[in-house]
């Protein structure tokens, strides 16, 4: 589910299940995906199917939905279940689902007790258009259960419609971050083969090349030092991803063979980009 931004800007794209057809947005490259962290045995979901249309609030006290979350999505309208993704929810709602062959859900949710209701966009996926282009305005809707559980269902404003289930990454989400521990040199990856080298600097700045002759540059900024969690702005010139982008990233340790690795998730409004670094 990312763009499979080939040779073009990035890099080791940690993505999540394969290439196949689901929504997403414009292009990048598919690069062999670390394996996600083992997580907590989930707690049964709420018979969440495709006939959901409501969800019971249980409590008043409202729920925080920040996380690293690794689960599946279903569209329901073309009988399709994608599994093995990941869900970047920051503590003040911010959310990036980011499913099959760079197919997008990205917006804002809040909270009222353990529900949340959001609205966002829907990236379609690689060599796919909507009738109003390559987004669509969504809706997400459904539980949180804090620290455990994001699940509801999505829709879009052309009647494309289904639900996900995200399960909570704690070893993930839950370490201290400071832009300090992303300084230094950082190859960037296709498959198995180095396509190009980011430079990031102590303050958070940073600056990159690949093979294809993409410019990267921009920064990273903490949203919440407890969290491994982080903004980003990007920008790359000199090919045809060129744009300005910006959307959420985090860094884990000890990321099958890498000691450790930054993924980042962002968009231009109109594509998205799902970016690996690894060392």
């Amino acid at each position: 589910m990312k763009k499979i931004i080939h040779s073009s800007c990035i890099l080791l794209l940690f993505v999540f299940s394969g290439c196949n057809d689901s929504q997403s947005e414009g292009g990048s490259g598919e690069a062999a995906a670390p394996s996600p962290p083992p997580v907590q045995t989930p707690p049964p979901s709420h018979g969440l199917g495709c006939n959901t249309l409501n969800f019971a609030k249980t409590s008043d006290v409202d729920a925080l939905p920040g996380g690293v979350w690794y689960g599946s999505l279903v569209d329901c309208e073309n009988n399709a279940r994608y599994d093995d993704l990941k869900a970047l929810v920051s503590e003040d709602g911010r959310f990036r689902i980011i499913a099959e062959n760079d197919h997008l859900l990205r917006g804002s949710l809040q909270t009222d007790g353990d529900t949340f209701n959001g609205i966002g966009v829907d990236f379609a996926a690689s060599g796919i258009e909507y009738f109003s282009g390559p987004t669509t305005h969504v809706f997400v809707q459904g539980l949180v259960l804090e620290r455990s559980v994001f699940e509801g269902r999505w829709g879009t404003e052309w009647g494309s419609y289904g639900y996900f289930i995200f399960y909570y990454g704690q070893e993930t989400y839950e370490k201290a971050s400071s832009l300090d521990a992303l300084a230094g040199v950082w190859p960037s990856f296709y498959g198995d083969s180095i396509e190009g080298i980011w430079t990031i600097e102590p303050d958070g700045r940073f600056n990159g090349q690949d093979q294809s002759g993409c410019l990267q540059s921009g920064h990273f900024a903490l949203i919440d030092d407890r969290f491994s969690m982080l903004e980003v702005e990007l920008t790359v010139t000199g090919c045809e991803l060129a744009g300005s982008y910006n959307g959420l990233a985090y860094r884990e340790e000890l990321v099958d063979w890498w000691d450790e690795a930054i993924t980042l998730s962002v968009d231009d409004g109109q594509q998205s980009l799902h970016i690996g670094l690894a060392r």
